[in-house]
């Protein structure tokens, strides 16, 4: 339950080191394909083994599901080395800088010790990490747009990713959304742990978090 301020002592500077408050988020996400294909293996197995015990055949197709697993195994494995690798990777060098709910839901306000998703704007420019007031504008020009109708293309697609309940990808906002001469802003979204809040719960909307868009890395810290 760290403040603001205790972060960017603690974290600010790069490359920083992985203490015990960022180890968890150092580790990385098993593939999809590898996982599928476990389930897959094991249901051929089980299967297979149980017409096998009962009608004395399919054993052979046993071994199949037995290669799926294997492949499976060694592929979500491979997966989730490579995604440690780019996570640590971020968590050491990318910057810390302020985040912005621009919508979550209602209980990360209402109630302590809750995890879950929330759409935040965010800079990476050194005149635009920590402006509170930057984010705070774009995040209400966002939730207005997210009802609005007939808006330009470049504002089309935010639009529709904010209707979404997880935005899908790290979206660099457009200029008419942020400002001509503004930093530029980036919408994504967070899983907020409200453990790491000071008040327990969200409470003015502002996170702190290390991110790296170029690899689709946002973390709340």
């Amino acid at each position: 339950m760290a403040t603001h301020g205790e972060l960017r002592r603690r974290y600010e500077e790069t490359p920083r080191t992985i203490d015990g408050e960022l180890v968890d988020l150092a580790k990385g996400e098993r593939g999809c394909l590898g996982d599928g294909l476990i389930a897959l293996g094991v249901l051929l197995i089980a299967l297979f083994g149980f017409v096998g015990l009962f009608f004395g055949v399919g054993q052979g197709y046993a071994l199949v599901g037995a290669g799926l697993f294997i492949a499976g195994f060694l592929l979500s494995t491979r997966a989730q080395a490579i995604s440690t690798r780019v996570r640590r990777a971020a968590l050491t060098s990318g910057p810390l800088v302020r985040g912005q709910v621009v919508k979550g839901r209602p209980d990360l306000w209402e109630r302590e010790s809750v995890t879950g998703p929330a759409a935040v704007v965010f800079s990476v420019e050194p005149r635009g990490r920590f402006d509170g007031a930057l984010l705070e504008r774009v995040a209400a020009r966002l939730r207005a747009l997210e009802q609005a109708e007939g808006l330009p293309p470049e504002q089309e697609d935010v639009a529709r990713q904010l209707r979404r309940e997880l935005i899908e990808r790290v979206i660099a906002l457009p200029d008419s959304l942020v400002g001509e001469d503004a930093p530029s802003v980036y919408l994504a979204t967070v899983i907020v742990d409200t453990h790491r809040l000071p008040a327990g719960r969200l409470t003015d909307g502002a996170l702190t978090l290390i991110v790296e868009p170029s690899v689709e890395f946002v973390e709340h810290v």
